[in-house]
């Protein structure tokens, strides 16, 4: 199935590139209610249109704005302060400006791929760059390097050099429900699947930092705030993956799990029954239950045009600035230390163990596929917008910490 899904990638995407007009006007969410700084954006800039899946070609339009159809997709939303930002360093290191993390540019293990066992080995040993503290990074944190605007490599390659398409890269989260398999990130176009650790071959990068990194460095990077976090005062906005307790292996996710970056929620009724849950990590507030909270019209399963109008019309809880979430924010409620429905259920109650909705379009066919976020599984993928009654809608507002 990779490799299908590889193949589809080069069909177009040279001649796509070509074709792409400048981007579109697009709304500065930076002074929203929330502002501060930032949840790592996906990069993501231009909207598009739907039409028949023959069309393979990406085709942008102006950004609608609401009531017009196809309004609120991700390109419409722009999140300056928080959009990819990274600085080379001696073209061996990477820092992303937005987490704070530090990376190995061209990846680790010499570009070889190997098993998951052997990718933990591997950065848990290095000492690249003159650091001790390398590890393998979690999903969470291997996925906010992904740049959706982009396609194979779906990465800024001039900061991330010979990345690997062919294969996905290993995180260190396991998949608790079949603990045999690991999440991992394809980079052809920024998937989340995962594999079996002992038969799979997956690439590796290692990270640095984050609330867990215990030296910070030194140098021209000594202004990132690797011990606090994400370079946002001091405070940590990129939630954990996991709030599972069980280690399958010597640096795994269990064995990174800072406090400071642990999934917590906060679900308020500020309006008679019209339930919102805050994510006190990202700062982003939900729909509680979209399923059965009053005042929300739940679409049920719907077609992505109808999960982009269903939130832009939607006027919740005293709050008329919902929107479809980006691929990036909806896998933020993602807990990979659950089983069968990956979400913390007291503050997203009634998650269906299917896909829900993002507001991001996929690069690879704009014009009628958009990436999904699975919550049986964590997989984050992409689908075709038209299906009829296809997947499920969570609205989300916000973009920034209080």
């Amino acid at each position: 199935m990779r490799l299908i899904k590889a193949l589809l990638l080069i069909i177009c995407p040279l001649i796509a590139a070509a074709l792409l007009p400048a981007p579109a006007s697009a709304v500065d969410i930076s002074t929203h209610s929330f502002a501060g700084c930032g949840f790592p954006d996906t990069g993501q800039t231009l909207c598009y249109s739907t039409t028949p899946a023959s069309l393979t070609i990406p085709v942008a339009v102006p950004c609608p704005v609401y009531p017009d159809f196809l309004a609120g997709q991700d390109g419409y939303y722009s999140m300056s302060p928080s959009s990819p930002s990274f600085t080379l360093y001696t073209g061996l290191v990477t820092v992303d400006n937005r987490t704070g993390l530090m990376w190995e540019s061209t990846g680790s293990y010499n570009g070889a791929l190997t098993t998951w066992a052997n990718a933990l080995a591997v950065c848990e040993a290095s000492t690249f760059a003159g650091y001790s503290d390398w590890r393998l990074p979690n999903v969470r944190e291997l996925m906010s390097i992904a740049d959706y605007d982009k396609l194979s490599p779906s990465i800024q390659a001039a900061f991330f050099p010979n990345t690997i398409t062919s294969a996905a890269y290993w995180t260190s989260t396991t998949h608790v429900s079949a603990s045999a398999n690991a999440f991992d990130v394809e980079f052809a176009h920024g998937a989340v699947d995962y594999d079996s650790k002992s038969t799979y071959s997956g690439a590796v990068r290692c990270v640095r930092g984050g609330p867990s990194s215990s030296t910070a460095p030194a140098g021209a990077v000594s202004a990132h705030a690797f011990n606090s976090g994400m370079n946002c005062n001091g405070v940590w906005e990129l939630p954990d993956s996991s709030t599972g307790t069980i280690s399958y292996g010597a640096g795994d996710d269990t064995a990174y799990q800072p406090a400071a970056s642990s999934p917590t929620y906060t679900v308020s009724n500020p309006v008679n029954s019209s339930s919102v849950t805050v994510d006190n990590v990202t700062g982003l507030m939900w729909v509680t239950n979209p399923a059965t909270d009053a005042g929300f019209n739940n679409p049920g399963r719907s077609t992505w045009a109808v999960a982009l109008s269903s939130c832009e019309a939607l006027d919740y809880a005293n709050y008329t600035d919902w929107r479809l979430p980006n691929v990036r924010e909806l896998q933020s409620i993602v807990d990979y230390g659950m089983k069968t429905v990956l979400i913390n259920s007291t503050a997203f109650p009634d998650t269906q163990k299917d896909y829900y909705w993002a507001s991001t379009t996929y690069i690879g066919t704009p014009t009628n596929q958009a990436w999904t976020v699975r919550f049986d599984t964590g997989g984050v993928s992409y689908s075709y917008k038209t299906e009829a009654n296809s997947h499920y809608v969570r609205c989300v507002r916000g973009g920034r910490r209080y």
